[in-house]
Formats: C-alpha cells, sequence, structure tokens
C-alpha cells in the first residue's frame, strides 16, 4: 500500500477512518473542499457535516439548489413549495393566521376582532400574554383589548397604519419608549401597570395620551408636543413628576 495510513483489504489498499483515496493521499470527505467525494466543493452557504453539502444557517433547506429559511418564508414554509394560504404568515414552520402571531398564547382558532376590517376590539375574558403588534393587518386602524397583557410591548413595532391604540388591564414590563412611536398614532390609552421611566419629552405628534392605573416611575411633563389635546394620568403611583 502507498502510505501507512493505507490498509489492504481484500486485496485492495484502503484508507482507514472513513477516509477516501484522493490521488494518493487518505482525505476527510466531511470537509468544504472534499464533500463526500474528492474534489467536491460546497457552496458557500454549505457546510459538509456529513459527507454531503447543506445549508449552514438554522431552519434553513435546500429547495432547488438555493437555501431558504423554512421558519418563515411563506412559499417554502416548513418543507419546499408549501405555499402559506392567503391571510396567514409562515412563523416556526408553520402557516399561521395573523391573530395567532400577534396573540400567540391566547390559542385563537377564528379571528378574536369584534369586526374583521377597520378596528380590533378584543372581547373581555381572554388573556393573551404576549403582543405582537407588527403582524396585525394593515387594515386595523384600531386595536382596543381589556385583556391581560405581560411582556415586553415594542412600540416601535406598532404599524404606521394603525391610529389607536387601547390597552387596559394590562401589566407591562420594561420601559415604554415612546420616542418610537409611529406618527400616525394619535391615541394611546394604556390602563395598566409597568414600571421603569417614561419621558414624554419623546412623545411623537400625538392628540390624546391617557395613562392609568399604577405607573411606577417618573414622568417629565416639559416639551410635550403641542399637538397634545388630552394628557390623562390617573391611579398612577409616581416616583417623580418633573417639568
Amino acid at each position: 500500500c502507498p502510505t501507512t495510513e493505507h490498509v489492504c483489504n481484500a486485496g485492495s489498499c484502503d484508507c482507514t477512518d472513513g477516509r477516501m483515496d484522493c490521488s494518493g493521499i487518505c482525505t476527510d470527505i466531511t470537509t468544504n473542499q472534499n464533500c463526500g467525494t474528492c474534489g467536491n466543493t460546497c457552496p458557500i452557504d454549505r457546510v459538509c457535516p456529513a459527507a454531503e453539502c447543506v445549508c449552514s444557517e438554522p431552519n434553513h433547506g435546500d429547495c432547488s439548489g438555493v437555501c431558504i429559511d423554512l421558519s418563515v418564508d411563506n412559499a417554502n414554509c416548513g418543507s419546499c413549495e408549501n405555499t402559506c394560504a392567503e391571510g396567514t404568515k409562515c412563523s416556526n414552520g408553520q402557516c399561521l393566521a395573523w391573530y395567532n402571531l400577534v396573540f400567540p398564547d391566547a390559542g385563537y382558532t377564528t379571528n378574536p376582532c369584534a369586526q374583521p376590517t377597520g378596528w380590533c376590539s378584543i372581547p373581555s375574558g381572554h388573556t393573551p400574554t404576549r403582543l405582537f403588534l407588527e403582524h396585525l393587518p394593515s387594515y386595523y386602524t384600531g386595536l382596543t383589548s381589556s385583556s391581560t397583557y405581560i411582556g415586553q410591548f415594542d412600540v416601535a413595532k406598532i404599524p404606521t397604519t394603525l391610529k389607536t391604540l387601547d390597552i387596559q388591564q394590562t401589566q407591562l414590563e420594561g420601559t415604554l419608549d415612546l420616542s418610537q412611536m409611529p406618527v400616525a398614532l394619535t391615541i394611546l390609552k394604556f390602563g395598566g401597570w409597568m414600571s421603569g421611566t417614561l419621558d414624554l419629552t419623546q412623545l411623537p405628534p400625538m392628540a390624546v395620551l391617557y395613562l392609568s392605573h399604577n405607573f411606577e416611575g417618573t414622568i417629565s411633563l416639559s416639551q410635550l408636543p403641542s399637538t397634545l389635546v388630552r394628557l390623562t394620568i390617573t391611579g398612577t403611583n409616581l416616583s417623580g413628576v418633573s417639568g
């Protein structure tokens, strides 16, 4: 046999440890340069963990030679060519209705809004624990919910088409950064509990701001926008008010 890495097997010199003879050299065929066979190079977006070129990014699959994220691609959701129906989106490899994306923990099987378009009013008695407004369809201009919402609320992800947001009986953990509020939102009603700092100097043009129940933190009232028509703060527990 040509090298000490070869062994004689039934009259043939073979490489040990699953390697392949490439021009007289025992070669690991689980590398990107020799994947599965000698000289087979994987594309830049592939890796070779088991002698086969596969997509390198998590949740990606090979669909007709292209690595696609099967966890979020509407045309290839969970598997290649699995297209999500109209009105649904691909999330974690499943085609879900928009209300299962906005309220992922509520277990809704039908649209919970009182009206199919225009204004989404969530009936009392439902308790979504997370709220992702970026998935709210653009045909809704208002959202009212008196359910319990616990979690991080990112105002930067409020759709620019939403004009009224009314969230009551809530429990919010984190900071409400109003500087990221969409300009189109003219009415914000937040009735619940939150901790953190609320700096109204960063409030974008808005007609009505309503805060109620237990807000624990500091509020700065200086430099409020001239467009603010009404500011209502009731039932709060403030550690400081300035301005």
